[in-house]
């Protein structure tokens, strides 16, 4: 529009001229012109800037997407890998909610842990079986006389079911870990003293009694540890005043995988 503005003015002129003959212009038509002229200039030289800056502001986000380009390409991988690692979180989630409603596998073989199960319910008074952890527990106190190692013959018939048992052949994989265990009361009597001079020796020998029960019955010797605990290893709080407690005194036997705690080379 401009432009038709300046062309009109310059008809104008012209006009003027070929009325008069001579190429006069009035001074108020040529300040007119030369006022447009200038306006046109102004606004040339702007939008030339405008364009400038746009030019500028495109190369800058031309330049800003080259750059995001690796950043994108690496938050896309992280997410890919938090997914990755999110499915496995799940997955052991729903492994451990298993683990809290059914407990751990049993460590035995079913028909060892029926037979263990069957030994414990036929000898209660004397037997507790822990499908759980693959141990037959012993109670001291209907197992030996006070303070002694000697075996009553129920815990003797008990024990030698469980050799008959522990020797079969789904058994077999299996070594037998026996772990003598005494609550708190110190041993006062001369004569216990005479040959268990305090709980460590007492757990130990009374392991080392039902350690010779079962391998007379016919279980390898190579499959028998013997350990004991003394004191040391209480299931509840002793009473006071050294009254002890009949839960702490007892004897663990553990079934273990015979790979498990042995050194199998030098």
């Amino acid at each position: 529009m401009k432009c038709l503005n300046t062309i009109g003015i310059i008809l104008i002129v012209i006009g003027a001229v070929g009325m008069t003959g001579c190429w006069f212009v009035p001074e108020s038509q040529l300040r007119e012109a030369q006022a447009v002229n200038n306006r046109l200039l102004r606004d040339k030289q702007k939008l030339k800037a405008d364009v400038e800056e746009l030019r500028a502001q495109n190369e800058e986000l031309e330049q800003e997407l080259i750059d995001r380009g690796p950043v994108d390409e690496q938050v896309r991988l992280l997410e890919q890998e938090y997914g990755q690692l999110r499915s496995d979180y799940d997955d052991l989630d729903i492994k451990y909610q298993q683990l809290l409603v059914e407990g751990p596998p049993e460590p035995l073989p079913e028909h060892v842990s029926v037979e263990l199960q069957r030994l414990a319910e036929q000898y209660s008074d004397v037997v507790e079986f822990s499908p759980r952890h693959g141990m037959i527990k012993l109670k001291a106190d209907l197992t030996f006389s006070a303070g002694s190692v000697s075996i009553r013959p129920a815990a003797r018939d008990a024990l030698a079911q469980l050799a008959t048992i522990v020797n079969s052949p789904k058994a077999e994989p299996f070594n037998i870990y026996i772990a003598g265990h005494t609550d708190d009361m110190r041993i006062v009597k001369e004569a216990t003293l005479r040959h268990h001079p305090n709980n460590w020796y007492l757990s130990v020998h009374r392991a080392i009694e039902v350690q010779k029960l079962l391998e007379a019955d016919g279980v390898g010797a190579n499959r028998i540890a013997v350990i004991g605990f003394g004191q040391h290893q209480p299931v509840e709080s002793n009473a006071g005043n050294r009254r002890g407690n009949p839960l702490n005194r007892r004897v663990e036997i553990w079934l273990v995988p015979s790979g498990q705690f042995l050194t199998v080379s030098p």
